[in-house]
């Protein structure tokens, strides 16, 4: 229900970009991949080819059902199409684009789904959580992409003693080869640079890091 929200604001407001925090990047690399199989084994097409009772052989059905059916069937095989194992009305409702969940938020193609998730869906990650290697699995993540996952500190926080260890935990990551190097600089530099700089180009401005933000929006690195 709330990635079909967020489907339709990105509908009404292209350029406005989410970030997801306490959830962690490794459900964001669930729901990525989860979305995009739906779509594969839900999409219209795949449902009115594979799933369409009109083009089931209901004389053959007929016979299975009486020749194994038994007791469970008995006297009820004329309630076939109403509810004995096939349900004609919600498999094949009367307008065909009701079996598609996916239209309402134009989707078409699982490339829509990759472009959306990816260009507008940020994951906020605790240093400490190893788990971030699946939002940066390229071999497992469908079309081999990063899910945006970027560092989502408890700083500040009681369960977090020493603030300078933040980034060097996220670091240590890179050192056990849980993640590279360069899957640690779009954890703590470019995914986060992109989301906060969407909407206000100058939000960095004043900071310490304002030099390389304005070096990344002027060359993408």
């Amino acid at each position: 229900m709330q990635i079909a929200v967020l489907w339709w604001s990105y509908r009404r407001f292209p350029q406005l970009k989410f970030a997801f925090l306490e959830g962690g990047s490794a459900w964001g690399a669930s729901l990525y991949a989860d979305i995009i199989w739906h779509w594969e084994t839900r999409n219209k097409q795949h449902l009115l080819s594979n799933n369409n009772p009109a083009i089931i052989d209901k004389e053959t059905l007929v016979e299975l059902y009486t020749r194994y059916g038994g007791e469970l069937v008995d006297g009820r095989l004329d309630k076939i199409g109403d509810g004995l194992g096939f349900h004609h009305q919600l498999l094949s409702p009367e307008d065909p684009g009701e079996l598609d969940e996916f239209e309402l938020a134009g989707i078409d193609q699982p490339e829509d789904v990759r472009d959306r998730f990816l260009n507008h869906f940020y994951f906020g990650t605790e240093s400490d959580d190893t788990r971030v290697s699946q939002a940066f699995n390229r071999a497992a993540n469908p079309f081999s992409d990063r899910v945006k996952a970027f560092l989502g500190s408890d700083s500040g926080h009681w369960d977090v003693p020493d603030i300078t260890a933040v980034t060097a935990n996220a670091y240590s990551m890179a050192e056990q080869e849980i993640i590279t190097e360069e899957d640690l600089r779009y954890f703590l530099s470019i995914h986060p640079l992109e989301l906060y700089t969407s909407l206000n180009q100058d939000f960095f401005k004043g900071t310490g890091v304002e030099k390389a933000a304005d070096k990344f929006l002027a060359t993408g690195d």
